[in-house]
């Protein structure tokens, strides 16, 4: 019996290990500084934001509902192109990063508009971020 606890409890934990590869980056970055500003979301609504040059470090975090964090994954799903790859001085991105792949739209050139589906979700994602309570971590992830 104990065997068989060991061995649930082991299946679930990694099981949630492997959940947890799964997230959508979000961000804007660039300028004079080139500093980014940028958000981690997991599945589960974990929210975590940072900020940085080249090494981004998580310093606070919130969350949202399990059932926004699925929808806002679902949105990315929807976007019919890969990739987009236009970034300018000051740029945009989203970013969806799973254990098998990774789709990336990055844009801010002017000569390249970026796709308005692309834009419309990080809008509605910047929008829905910018209501997070952010607590400071005690320690920084990145």
């Amino acid at each position: 019996m104990r065997s068989l606890l060991f061995l649930l409890s082991i299946i679930f934990i990694a099981s949630q290990a492997c959940a947890q590869h799964e997230y959508l980056v979000i961000g804007k970055g660039g300028g004079f500084s080139g500093e980014v500003l940028q958000y981690r979301i997991s599945p589960g609504g974990k929210v975590y934001k940072g900020s940085g040059l080249a090494d981004i470090r998580y310093a606070l975090k919130g969350k949202i509902k399990r059932s926004e964090a699925r929808k806002l994954f679902k949105d990315m799903d929807s976007i019919q192109d890969s990739t987009f790859q236009h970034p300018g001085n000051l740029y945009y991105f989203i970013q969806k990063i799973g254990k098998d792949c990774k789709t990336e739209y990055t844009w801010g050139e002017n000569e390249f508009k970026a796709p308005e589906s692309i834009k419309t979700i990080y809008k509605n994602i910047m929008s829905r971020l910018s209501e997070v309570d952010f607590k400071p971590v005690k320690t920084p992830v990145e």
